[in-house]
């Protein structure tokens, strides 16, 4: 049986990028889109905008696509409403649907947000309940694709790649004896980029479709994960600085609650993509395990 040909919207992202090595390293057939018109990579890079239909035309005919583009800023989504529904949900369903004319199933990439965060692992079946215009509108696109043959969804949680901006960041500065400042009340349950591609690609080969969720098994506030870094790196946990969430960016801006914008609980219920397809949940500490520099700690 030939191999099915991937396509990647949204490959200029880092978690569409990251398919894209995976899917170059496994021998497969794949595409993946870029908004630059005149791609170095002519075989594997193709140019389309989402927000232009007429690009569509210039997509090849594929199996499955993966939905890597969009507007993932929640305080863009709060200030500018209208013009990211426009995105993430009008058009984003508008070419979920001009690939399913072309018997091309999608896996649309979605959020914890979709969640309140007051409770821990909720299941797909929990009932969303989106406090951001970022979550609504993740709701929204959500429901269309599923509705569609095919049609698959997967949430995931913050999702660590190799160079982790703030991760980087603070290992550069505990190297060299610096403070670094880490919130008490602000949480996340990430999962490595390795392991989201591999729930996005198992999915993907599933041809009837349906709604999945990943994240760590549980939460853990920043100034822990902090800890975790330095320890790691036999760096010292005494310059780390406990900050809270309310001193962070984006409250003022947005207006939200800071249970809305840094929510409690960012776990989710991964229960379908361990019994389809044995993909089990990590700790946040075998998350981290997977970034340059970083080792195990006996007993985390």
């Amino acid at each position: 049986m030939p191999d099915e040909f991937h396509l990647i919207v949204g490959g200029e992202g880092k978690l569409g990028t990251h398919l894209s090595e995976t899917l170059r390293m496994q021998g497969h057939e794949f595409a993946a889109t870029t908004r630059h018109k005149q791609p170095s990579d002519q075989r594997h890079h193709i140019y389309c905008d989402l927000n232009d239909g007429d690009t569509w035309e210039n997509l090849p005919e594929a199996s499955v696509a993966y939905i890597c583009a969009g507007i993932t800023s929640v305080e863009h989504c709060e200030i500018e409403p209208e013009e990211t529904y426009a995105i993430n949900v009008g058009q984003t369903v508008r070419l979920v649907e001009f690939l399913a004319e072309k018997d091309c199933r999608s896996v649309l990439i979605s959020t914890n947000r979709v969640f309140d965060g007051n409770s821990e692992m909720p299941k797909t079946s929990t009932a969303t309940s989106p406090t951001t215009e970022y979550g609504r509108q993740k709701v929204d696109v959500e429901n269309r694709v599923l509705a569609l043959p095919g049609g698959s969804v997967i949430r995931l949680s913050k999702v660590l790649f190799s160079d982790d901006q703030l991760i980087s960041g603070w290992l550069t500065a505990l190297a060299a004896g610096h403070e670094i400042k880490a919130a008490t009340d602000m949480y996340q349950s990430p999962v490595s980029a390795d392991l989201a591609v591999s729930a996005l690609l198992s999915i993907g080969s599933e041809k009837e479709g349906g709604l999945f969720q990943l994240s760590a098994t549980s939460d853990m506030s920043m100034l822990d994960i902090a800890g975790y870094v330095a320890s790691s790196t036999d760096c010292k946990t005494s310059v780390i600085n406990a900050i809270s969430r309310i001193d962070l960016a984006g409250l003022e801006r947005t207006g939200l609650h800071p249970d809305h914008l840094f929510p409690r609980h960012t776990t989710l219920d991964s229960s379908e993509l361990s019994s389809e397809f044995g993909i089990m949940s990590p700790t946040v500490a075998e998350s981290l395990q997977t970034l340059d520099g970083l080792r195990a700690i006996p007993g985390k």
